[in-house]
């Protein structure tokens, strides 16, 4: 079946609050916990889906956007020719592109670039497979992609955290961390949706998703503009509570049909045109190796091409 291809485009203004990776799970604080039910309110409120509706979206209360124009249909150049080159007659679910590059603490299972190059990235994309792990409240899994400019980042993927969303399903997010505060989706003042086609919420459910041994569903995400890049799975709970599994609820045997992964992991050099596969440029990051893996893929001739895998069932009961 012929991919079937979504490009969501949006802009993301510089007011964002660096990322600190942390070892495990931490303590939430006071403030934390005001932020959360913060957000959590935010969340409640509905979202605009429609181009129809392109100037009620909430970040033109921003006050730097208020005499702000744009035109909802702009699509970048990069993004076409990130579309061109990630096109092949292998099966997905859906294709999503965001531009301008966070992520909560938690536990992270992850591929990265590495740290001392100084590269400068026009943007990154992956492709991951769809899963759907279990998760009690306060908790949230996902597989992710983040990239990183100075202190300000972005983080991009699936997420199943039914405190956010009120359900267990498997749902598309972005999140930042933004000045003082942090927000999901297209909550945060400032943040511009400017094309979709079809029309799509960004807390979108996948209908579909993997099952261990197959059918295997997957889907991709671009962003765009950074200094460093990372792939990969993430957990997060509380302290008093069991690690929630990540993936696919198991260690990586390093089978597509059975593992979460990351593939066609692809960045653009700012000096490039086209989005090569990385070579040298990459290292596996693990902070919780006692209940979750990851392991570098390498390079397949094949749809998958640059290739990660990750997963843990997490602490178990």
């Amino acid at each position: 079946m012929a991919l079937k291809l979504i490009v969501l485009v949006l802009l993301a203004y510089s007011w964002f609050l660096s990322h600190v990776e942390v070892e495990g799970v931490r303590e939430i604080s006071k403030e934390e916990d005001l932020e959360l039910e913060k957000q959590l309110k935010l969340l409640n409120k509905p979202a605009v889906k429609t181009i129809k509706d392109f100037y009620k979206q909430r970040a033109f209360d921003h006050p730097l956007l208020q005499n702000y124009t744009f035109n909802p249909k702009m699509i970048p150049s990069i993004i076409k020719a990130m579309t061109q080159e990630n096109t092949s007659n292998t099966e997905t679910v859906e294709d999503m592109g965001i531009t301008e590059g966070s992520c909560p603490d938690g536990t992270s299972a992850v591929a990265r670039t590495k740290s001392n190059t100084g590269l400068k990235f026009n943007g990154a994309s992956m492709s991951t497979s769809l899963y759907n792990p279990y998760v009690e409240p306060f908790q949230y899994s996902a597989s992710q992609m983040k990239i990183k400019n100075g202190d300000d980042t972005i983080q991009v993927g699936w997420m199943v955290s039914c405190t956010l969303y009120s359900d267990s399903l498997t749902r598309m997010f972005i999140y930042f961390n933004a000045g003082n505060s942090h927000c999901y989706n297209d909550r945060c003042p400032g943040f511009v949706r400017l094309h979709t086609n079809p029309p799509i919420p960004l807390d979108y459910a996948f209908r579909e998703t993997s099952r261990r041994g197959g059918p295997i569903k997957y889907t991709s995400f671009q962003i765009h503009r950074g200094t460093y890049v990372e792939w990969g799975g993430e957990v997060f709970g509380l302290p008093s509570q069991r690690s929630a599994p990540m993936g696919g609820g198991h260690r990586p045997i390093l089978d597509t049909n059975y593992d979460c992964f990351c593939a066609k992991l692809q960045f653009q050099k700012n000096d490039e045109k086209s989005f090569p596969d990385p070579k040298g440029e990459i290292e596996t990051f693990i902070d919780n190796s006692r209940y979750y893996g990851v392991d570098d893929g390498g390079f397949k001739a094949d749809d998958f091409r640059r290739l990660i895998f990750f997963g843990g069932i997490g602490e178990a009961t």
